[in-house]
């Protein structure tokens, strides 16, 4: 995986240099995007955050995927799954800010155990006490 990396940030360096504004983002270990500056997914969130005038804490990021670290890098509340790719698995680690939550779960489960986690649904013992029983 070092050599990619090598690689990704030599590509960085060569648009840098010619003068185009754009970002390299490396996920899968074999996908890589490259977008215009400052349009990744980050600087989306927080323009519909700003245009639906939407408090940070009303706002849950959520993603597993390499090209989801600019929503993680939002002061949001954010939910990785279990199956995320290495790369955000590593910005998880290096950075580690207390308003990530790293699910044990993959998918849709992991987003599940998140909002458990951050009390936006109860916790499924509570169920039976809020008339949810299983048949």
């Amino acid at each position: 995986m070092d050599a990619p990396l090598e690689v990704i940030h030599d590509l960085q360096d060569l648009l840098t240099f010619t003068g185009l504004q754009a970002e390299v983002i490396f996920s899968n270990e074999r996908d890589v995007d490259i977008i215009p500056k400052n349009s990744n997914k980050g600087e989306a969130t927080a323009y519909l955050q700003e245009l639906l005038q939407a408090q940070l804490d009303a706002t849950i990021i959520c993603g597993g995927s390499g090209n989801d670290i600019s929503l993680f890098q939002q002061p949001s509340a954010g939910i990785i799954v279990a199956n995320a790719q290495t790369e955000l698995l590593w910005w998880y680690y290096k950075t580690h800010y207390p308003w990530h939550f790293l699910a044990h779960y993959p998918g849709a489960a992991g987003i599940l155990e998140g909002l458990i986690y951050f009390n936006i649904l109860p916790f499924p013992n509570s169920w039976r006490a809020m008339g949810y029983a299983p048949p």
